[in-house]
């Protein structure tokens, strides 16, 4: 099976109650959703990172820009087992 395609979604989904921690309160979590398509089949993935580098040097802009411009452009066409 070869990978035909790879789509990323931003998703933002509201938090029934804020979470408060030392540096503040968020309202809702925003994460990447991946779907990676072949031969008629689709596999789901998140990357589940946060807008801001609130724990970790990792968010949503760098994220996106590593699998965009890096990872993905390797892996259209490549055989999976």
């Amino acid at each position: 099976m070869k990978i035909e395609q790879i789509d990323i979604y931003n998703l933002s989904i509201p938090f029934i109650h804020p979470f408060e921690f030392s540096n503040g309160k968020l309202v809702s979590h925003t994460c990447l959703i991946i779907a990676v398509r072949s031969e008629g089949l689709t596999g789901w993935g998140e990357c589940p990172t946060f807008a801001q580098p609130y724990y970790s040097y990792e968010t949503i802009t760098t994220a996106s820009h590593i699998l965009k411009d890096f990872l993905i452009p390797k892996l259209i066409g490549k055989n999976i087992h």
